[in-house]
């Protein structure tokens, strides 16, 4: 428990702390008020205005730690709750609510919440093509394993064999039917004009190969292109629909913080209440308190002028008032005995006491097998 001077106004040397910003010194001089209200039993309530500048945990440190070293989000998250509730409910502190680190812990517990990966329609697809353009052997052209020049092949070389047969058949015709050297020549020279044409096909069907094999290639190319702008389209979907979902779980996140704030300037704005609501009535029994006691001075000068003013008149009245000492004696005495007055400082007596309960100032009540007499005021 802190020290403290009875004699400190420590509420008004509280008061100019804050107003300079010192705010820890606030804090030592509220937990002397605290200590002093509670060692003197004065009618004050306890304040925790400043408490918050005493507690040297500093929550925006060890949230910029964990996020660092990849904490795990609970732990960041109930730093910044912590964080939120100190800074709210602590003067001097607002400016800590919602700054860079508030920021930074609440991207770093969205951005890591669990939203399902991304998973490509396409992938499988493209992978594919890209291991089938990448690992494709180079163009090269084998004619004689070409079905389309075997087919032009078979083609030339039965036409040149009919042709040199029309030929050899046509010149033998026209000798008798006998073959010549000449007629030999002249089926020979047919037969070599479809091998001729037989071989002038090898370049066009190498060309014809390479355009084919280029026009794979670039199918290939273009299948790939296309597959590619279909996962930018998916992959975009997927971006918009976790941002979405990221910025949904910031905006609830910021909701239950907003909510905790809010829940700690409520409760601060009815412990201001309750405490200007405490010193109302405080003050309203001080200066009740301040007219009773100059209503019983007042009585107790009545009462004294009173008593003062009366004086024996005559033998009858001696008489009679000597007729009466015996019997009022007792009375007397007890007029006489001093009385206390629960919430009155000092001792009355009994005459006094009654004289405050008929003018409305106190109230006679019974206390266990004891009358008891106690300001009005007092409960």
């Amino acid at each position: 428990m802190a020290s403290y001077n009875k004699d400190t106004d420590y509420k008004a040397l509280i008061e100019k702390a804050a107003a300079k910003g010192d705010y820890v010194t606030a804090a030592k001089l509220e937990q002397q008020r605290n200590s002093k209200i509670e060692n003197e039993g004065l009618d004050y309530q306890t304040t925790s205005d400043y408490a918050g500048w005493l507690d040297t945990r500093d929550y925006g440190e060890e949230i910029k730690s964990a996020i660092s070293s990849g904490g795990s989000r609970e732990k960041v998250y109930d730093l910044l709750s912590s964080r939120v509730q100190k800074a709210s409910s602590t003067r001097g502190m607002d400016q800590w609510i919602r700054d860079d680190i508030y920021d930074m812990a609440l991207d770093y517990l969205v951005s890591g919440d669990s939203y399902a990966p991304y998973e490509s329609p396409y992938g499988d697809r493209i992978s594919q093509l890209i291991d089938r353009i990448y690992q494709r052997e180079p163009f090269s052209y084998d004619y004689e394993s070409d079905p389309l020049y075997k087919a032009y092949a078979a083609a030339y070389q039965r036409e040149g064999k009919r042709a040199a047969e029309d030929t050899l058949g046509s010149v033998s015709g026209s000798t008798g039917g006998y073959a010549s050297s000449y007629a030999v020549t002249a089926s020979q020279q047919a037969r070599n004009y479809y091998g001729s044409m037989q071989a002038d096909k090898v370049p066009e069907l190498y060309r014809m190969a390479y355009e084919i094999y280029l026009e794979e290639g670039q199918a290939d190319l273009d299948a790939l292109s296309a597959l590619g702008r279909m996962e930018e389209m998916e992959y975009q979907k997927y971006l918009d629909s976790r941002d979405a979902y990221y910025e949904s779980s910031r905006l609830e996140l910021e909701k239950y913080l907003a909510e905790l704030d809010a829940e700690a300037q409520a409760a601060e704005r009815q412990y201001e209440a309750e405490r200007d609501r405490i010193e109302d009535m405080r003050y309203e029994r001080e200066w009740q308190y301040m007219l009773d006691r100059d209503r019983i001075d007042d009585l107790r000068y009545e009462l004294e002028n009173s008593s003062s003013a009366k004086s024996p008149s005559g033998s009858g009245r001696a008489s009679s008032s000597k007729a009466r000492q015996s019997s009022s004696k007792e009375k007397q005495e007890e007029d006489g005995e001093e009385i206390r007055v629960y919430g009155l400082s000092g001792t009355y007596t009994r005459q006094e006491a009654e004289a405050m309960i008929v003018s409305g100032i106190a109230e006679k009540v019974k206390s266990g097998s004891k009358w008891i007499y106690k300001l009005k005021a007092i409960s």
